[in-house]
């Protein structure tokens, strides 16, 4: 039975692996093909794997029936940038951020109808939007629950298309968001009515409880992610101090945290038990420790990690409740099972492997084995407490998946877990649960005290873990390969097993290839280029051999910047420590916004800039030299700056640095934003020299920029638009595109193809584009 289970799971999470959805003849003919073979050899030794591959088939065909509905319910492409009168009904905790210094609101919109310009209903063959994401910039307050019509303009869901980071485009797919846009303020927009009865109004009513409660404490935005998962008030610095130490588990409501509401529910229903009815101790225990994670799920507003949880929680809570003498393992799989029944995109998530693989690990290391209890203080008998053993085979089970997946792993995250998570089981949660229930009743007399209390505990557990952030080490793979990664595993596997399996030691040497891989050192005059998917911005990373240049950084806002969640996790996944050069070309936000990350997370040797840059809480106007006329080379690789000529021309954007990358066989030229006067300066003043293969377009492709003699003289093959998707700027503009069309110039755009790698060797310039590599979007 438990085969059976593992090849349903196989065939569900096989669908988001695939580049393209099977039609529907594929899978009757393969299910037919099962059957067949089902029946042939129904008589042989072989029945068994027969069965076994039907059964993979059939989680296919429900894995690509999920997936069909998802692509059915996406905005299509002839709807994108109209306006579509929705209606629909507010879920979620809405957001509100300030954006080009406007206050805007984020929240998500179940549809329950849509219309088109003229009022007409849409066919559900047309449109079949199920949930939306809108952006109302100056709108009034948004509460869920709320029932809307409004006016907005939608486009298909999207995110940023890089090497690394966090993949936002796959988390809308997973969340079933189908489509994203702004709400377009006009008399249409209209209140329809309010559902008070709603889980997510109820979520809202518990937060403005809290913030009543919460206020003058540091650590309010903590407190709320642990009591009902609302993560708005956790800065982007926290959530990256919370990944470097391996306790982010500890702040997503998950796992554990259901299990501590299981645990408190289980005691809770067997003392009530021995007080009523002692008989009944299994049924109330169970009843009441499911009840308890429901309940908390529900107040975490039933997310994916929470959903899995509470499926875990509830499988084995009912197995106990029937008497079936089921195995962990059973369990284990049926669980899994359930979870990707409920959800068959979990397999994109990184957190449905961490939640799993450590459950796993869990089971493999400590369920349904006897282990001789030593008495006393002794280290062995410390070293054999089930609670210890658990910690080292959740490290060791979790180490290959956190280095596959986000290319790092904290080492001490082992000693700090075994501190955090006794801490957070025992007194935290508890004591959070406990605080805000006498907050129910005391009016802050007693709960302001433990308030109090709880946050001061966290504050001194955030310090220690900054003070770790600041000298623990971080392990790193030495190269990204397949093989590494998989031996790796291999390892794991190996040390999890029992004591009395020969050959365990062997785990040491198959670690060896993923840190002792031979690399091959690229020949001089060889350099390639990165340009990153910022969106509406500019970076892009040049390196010959072991020197690295990082042109802009990317733009930044007030909960974060392109730097943490794009330029930063690539560095980190690559091992790069150190910068040899970084040029801000100019002080517009959409190129120097992340700077002030970059210089905390990386060692600049040289620091090159267009001009004064703005204060971002530091005063950087002594920091870095002007990127006057200057050359250098790396390994047969020129650099050079290019400045205007005499009389400089006027704006920030014309204050850009310019620069020139060249070896014997190509040739790049960033340009910042440089506008008509800036070209014309160098036109004049450079001539020929400004002929490059390769040219990032000026001012991100705005028609004040490219003007006709400019890229004559460059006379350029290949030029990218560094945009964003749909940008309020509407750049490129078309007659830019159409003059680089007329010079035959090759044209790749961020917004289209993702973030670009291009490779100039001896041979070719070779170009390689992200979007195409996501293999789940099913495009």
């Amino acid at each position: 039975m438990q085969s059976w289970m593992v090849a349903l799971s196989l065939g569900i999470a096989a669908t988001a692996g695939l580049p393209q959805l099977l039609t529907r003849p594929t899978l009757l003919a393969l299910g037919l093909l099962g059957l067949v073979l089902c029946l042939l050899l129904q008589r042989t030794r072989y029945r068994r794997y027969a069965s076994l591959l039907l059964l993979l088939i059939m989680g296919l065909g429900y894995g690509h029936y999920h997936g069909q509905q998802l692509l059915a319910q996406r905005l299509p492409l002839s709807h994108e940038n109209q306006s579509i009168s929705i209606e629909g009904q507010v879920v979620g905790l809405p957001k509100q951020t300030l954006r080009y210094g406007q206050s805007v609101q984020r929240f998500e919109l179940q549809i329950l109808h849509s219309h088109d310009q003229q009022g007409q209903p849409f066919a559900k063959q047309a449109l079949a939007l199920k949930k939306v994401q809108l952006h109302w910039y100056g709108g009034p307050a948004i509460i869920p629950g709320q029932r809307w019509r409004l006016s907005a303009e939608l486009r298909q869901p999207r995110g940023l298309s890089n090497p690394a980071g966090f993949d936002y485009q796959s988390w809308l797919l997973q969340q079933g968001i189908d489509a994203q846009g702004k709400v377009l303020n006009n008399d249409d927009n209209q209140l329809l009515g309010h559902n008070r009865y709603s889980l997510d109004y109820w979520r809202w009513r518990i937060v403005q409880f809290l913030d009543k409660r919460l206020q003058g404490l540091d650590h309010s935005g903590l407190i709320k992610a642990l009591l009902v998962a609302d993560k708005r008030g956790v800065s982007s610095s926290q959530w990256q101090l919370l990944s470097d130490t391996g306790t982010l588990h500890l702040w997503v409501i998950s796992g554990l945290h259901i299990g501590i509401l299981a645990v408190i529910g289980f005691y809770g229903g067997r003392l009530l038990a021995l007080l009523l009815q002692p008989y009944h101790v299994v049924r109330y225990s169970c009843l009441s420790a499911s009840l308890f994670a429901g309940v908390y799920a529900a107040a975490a507003g039933f997310s994916l990690p929470t959903q899995r949880a509470a499926v875990m929680v509830w499988v084995f809570m009912l197995a106990m409740l029937c008497a079936r003498h089921l195995t962990l393992f059973y369990r284990f799989n049926l669980a899994l099972l359930l979870c990707l029944l409920l959800d068959p995109l979990a397999v994109i998530s990184p957190s449905f492997y961490l939640s799993f693989v450590a459950v796993a690990a869990i089971l493999l290391c400590c369920g349904n084995r006897y282990h001789a209890q030593a008495s006393g203080l002794g280290l062995k008998s410390v070293l054999r407490k089930p609670w210890l053993r658990a910690q080292w085979a959740v490290f060791i089970a979790l180490t290959p998946i956190l280095l596959l997946l986000f290319k790092q792993a904290p080492l001490l995250a082992v000693l700090v877990n075994l501190i955090a998570i006794p801490l957070f089981s025992l007194l935290l949660i508890p004591g959070l649960l406990l605080a805000a229930l006498l907050s129910l009743f005391d009016q802050g007399l007693l709960s302001g005290l433990l308030w109090q209390g709880l946050n001061a505990m966290l504050a001194q557990f955030m310090a220690g873990l900054q003070w770790l952030q600041a000298h623990a080490a971080v392990l790193t793979p030495a190269d990204d390969n397949g093989l590494g990664y998989v031996l790796l595993l291999a390892a794991s596997l190996l040390l999890l097993l029992p004591k009395a399996l020969p050959g365990r030691w062997l785990a040491c040497l198959l670690c060896l290839p993923l840190w002792y891989s031979p690399t091959i050192s690229k020949p001089d005059s060889h350099f390639t280029v990165l340009v990153f998917d910022v969106g509406q911005g500019l970076s892009v990373l040049v390196n010959s051999r072991d020197k690295y240049l990082l042109f802009d950084v990317g733009a930044a806002w007030p909960e974060g910047s392109m730097a943490n969640s794009v330029l930063l996790p690539y560095f980190r996944a690559q091992g790069i420590k150190a910068i040899d050069a970084l040029v801000i070309s100019h002080g517009d936000n959409d190129h120097a916004g992340g700077l002030p990350e970059v210089l905390q997370q990386l060692t600049v040797k040289q620091f090159y800039k267009g001009e004064a840059l703005p204060s971002y809480n530091t005063d950087y106007s002594q920091l870095g030299q002007r990127c006057q006329q200057q050359r250098w080379q790396w390994y047969g690789v020129a650099f050079e700056f290019m400045s205007g000529d005499s009389g400089p021309a006027t704006g920030s954007n014309n204050a850009s640095c310019v620069l020139k990358i060249s070896n014997r066989y190509h040739s790049l030229l960033l340009t910042g934003d440089i506008e008509r006067a800036r070209e014309q300066q160098l036109v004049a003043r450079y001539g020929e020299q400004l002929n490059a293969e390769l040219l990032l377009a000026p001012h991100h492709g705005s028609l004040s920029s490219s003007s006709w003699p400019f890229i004559k003289r460059v006379q350029p093959k290949v030029v990218i638009y560094s945009s964003g998707y749909h940008n309020r700027f509407m750049h490129p503009s078309a007659q830019v595109v159409q003059r680089y069309q007329q010079l035959g110039a090759v044209a790749f755009s961020t917004a289209a193809q993702g973030a670009l790698s291009v490779d100039a060797s001896a041979t070719a310039l070779h170009i390689n584009y992200q979007r195409a590599n996501k293999a789940y979007y099913w495009q």
